[in-house]
């Protein structure tokens, strides 16, 4: 779960020699492609996008443009009115032509990004799977003429090795949540980035206590941005995973220290001492502004690795190393105090 500040990025490898690396979302497809070729990555069996949210589609076309990188297969889906003039929206019909464009052209294959009758990909005791959205929910909302709630329709995806299981939630709410069935995994990547989960309705008897709950995650990923305008992650909606999960946040945030914003560059030096973080060759050690321009955040737990094995797991960064990083902040929201 690659740190790109306020948006999603995952990359998932399959055991060696079983299948090839599977795509979910691209806020930055400069730290997608770093890290697809530092190790060598130069074919994907599969992009899968969550849905059309600017945070997790701004790198997908790039991701798509590039001559050096082979895709077998694009799962995406529209879920809102692409024909808007505002900028995301543009960004969003353009990811739309540009899969198309590949389909004709027998680059890769473009499928519905909805529960599929067999899996993204899979292999001997693993596999990569969409659990939601349900078809029936498009039909649904299109027959009723509603598209206001794009992140009803956002996909979860299931990552699979022998008894051990990642959900990877998107922008999904307590309402998609309701609709999948065997919601338990070790490790928990929090949906919409801390934020509520409200949008759809909340259905009778849920909320984000039954989730977390539900889940039951060793280890809950939240993955946010620094300086992120709708100030994620909230309290109030990921407070239930603190009492019960080690959270792992890619970023750091005014929730845990004031003046980080202010004190960015001092803070990620500080970071930087502290704990030799993950993504750091590429990303935060090197470069002090990403390939949008942007000036970057400050990392926390920073890019996030999970190994799983049939039966055990492996996440990086370790624990001590991480609460070194941790130490630094005057008010932790994990703090399970």
């Amino acid at each position: 779960m690659l740190d790109v500040g306020q948006g999603d990025a995952t990359v998932i490898v399959p055991p060696e020699g079983e299948g090839l690396p599977v795509v979910f979302d691209c806020r930055d497809d400069y730290v997608v492609h770093k890290f697809l070729a530092h190790w060598g990555y130069l074919e994907l069996e599969s992009v899968i996008v969550s849905h059309l949210d600017w945070d997790h589609i701004a790198g997908v076309r790039q991701l798509l443009e590039r001559e050096d990188l082979e895709i077998r297969q694009v799962y995406l889906h529209v879920d809102r009115d692409i024909q808007d003039t505002h900028p995301h929206a543009v960004e969003a019909k353009a990811l739309i032509d540009c899969a198309n464009a590949g389909d004709r052209e027998r680059k890769w294959t473009v499928f519905q990004a909805t529960v599929q009758a067999h899996p993204v990909s899979a292999g001997k005791d693993w596999s990569i799977e969409i659990v939601a959205p349900r078809h029936r929910q498009f039909t649904e909302l299109a027959r009723e003429g509603r598209w206001k709630d794009p992140n009803v329709l956002s996909v979860v995806l299931r990552v699979r090795m022998g008894t051990n299981t990642v959900l990877i939630g998107g922008d999904a709410p307590l309402v998609t949540w309701a609709e999948i069935r065997d919601r338990n995994a070790r490790v928990f990547r929090i949906p919409h980035h801390g934020g509520a989960l409200s949008d759809g309705g909340i259905p009778k008897g849920w909320s984000a206590e039954r989730l977390y709950q539900e889940v039951g995650p060793d280890v809950a990923v939240v993955s946010v941005g620094t300086n992120n305008q709708p100030k994620h992650p909230s309290p109030e909606w990921i407070g239930p995973a603190c009492k019960r999960s080690r959270i792992m946040c890619t970023q750091v945030t005014p929730h845990c220290q004031r003046d980080v914003v202010e004190n960015a560059d001092a803070y990620r030096s500080d970071v930087l001492r502290k704990a030799s973080l993950v993504e750091a060759d590429w990303w935060h050690l090197h470069d002090r502004y990403g390939s949008g321009g942007k000036q970057q955040g400050v990392p926390c737990a920073g890019s996030v690795v999970v190994t799983l094995y049939p039966g055990q797991m492996r996440v990086l960064p370790v624990t001590q190393k991480h609460e070194l990083v941790l130490g630094l902040w005057d008010h932790r929201l994990c703090d399970r105090d």
